[in-house]
């Protein structure tokens, strides 16, 4: 408890290091149902800790999931077992590997037939939408991220499957497929809304994605005043909560910018 009370509050840092003692405590429990489900509580908020504190393609990151799975398996928990895969499947897209992220998606389709809980569907979505824009389907990717938008409407903030807040994500992203697609005017929209979304909800992890986003996007454009503002906000926010995915992402787009405005020196600095 007192670890995902930190977490909630953005005490990551706190929150790790609650956690790391908690489950050397749980060690000394005798084999158990109940000591299974004591871990897995654990282990699904050291989920969004460990995506937080070292990226989501870390190793850190990918150990949990797999834990997180394998506890879902052990205890016959079909939900749990779906949330491991969809976390899972957001490893491989940040490691590049895009068709398997869409195998998974799929595969969590079969898995959360008969859930229905919101949450599940947009991360179902998110994870599909990811597939295919690794791919280069990006139609068929924003079908996907409209779907997520939707179902994040109606979604319990508090149940959330991933570390980060589904409507501003798809938002966000979406933004960078329609510039892919040549529909720019909608591509701002859509980023500025993901910000501004993120921003109103608090959420710091999602603010750092959001911005992120913002500067692939003005990237695309060739708007290097663009890109540096959006990463020097990443790189103050990053800096200041401790968000490494974030803070090198900041740190690559603000030296682009500096590089693009003439700035050879500093930008590769």
């Amino acid at each position: 408890l007192a670890a995902e009370q930190a977490s909630g509050r953005a005490a990551y840092a706190r929150a790790a290091n609650t956690i790391g003692t908690a489950l050397k405590l749980i060690d000394r429990f005798p084999d158990s149902g109940e000591r299974l489900r004591t871990e897995l509580a654990l282990r699904t908020t050291e989920n969004t800790v460990t995506a937080v504190l070292y990226g989501f393609a870390s190793e850190e990151h990918h150990r949990v999931i797999e834990r997180i799975c394998e506890l879902g398996e052990q205890l016959g928990k079909k939900a749990t077992h779906f949330r491991g895969l969809v976390n899972l499947a957001t490893f491989y897209f940040t490691r590049g590997e895009p068709l398997r992220t869409l195998e998974l998606g799929r595969r969590c389709l079969e898995l959360a037939e008969g859930i229905g809980e919101p949450e599940m569907v947009a991360a179902i979505n998110l994870m599909l939408a990811y597939g295919a824009h690794g791919c280069g389907r990006l139609a068929e990717a924003n079908a996907h991220y409209r779907t997520v938008m939707d179902c994040a409407e109606h979604a319990n903030q508090l149940n959330w499957v991933l570390p980060n807040e589904l409507w501003s994500t798809a938002a966000s992203q979406a933004g960078c497929a329609f510039q892919l697609l040549g529909h720019s005017a909608e591509a701002v929209k859509l980023v500025e809304a993901g910000l501004s979304r993120a921003r109103e909800a608090q959420h710091r992890f999602t603010i750092g994605l959001a911005l992120t986003v913002a500067g692939w996007l003005h990237q695309y454009r060739r708007e290097p005043e663009a890109v540096r503002a959006v990463a020097d906000a990443a790189i103050a926010l990053s800096e200041e909560n401790g968000f490494p995915e974030w803070l090198f992402w900041g740190q690559y787009h603000r030296g682009w910018a500096l590089a693009e405005l003439g700035q050879l020196a500093d930008g590769i600095k």
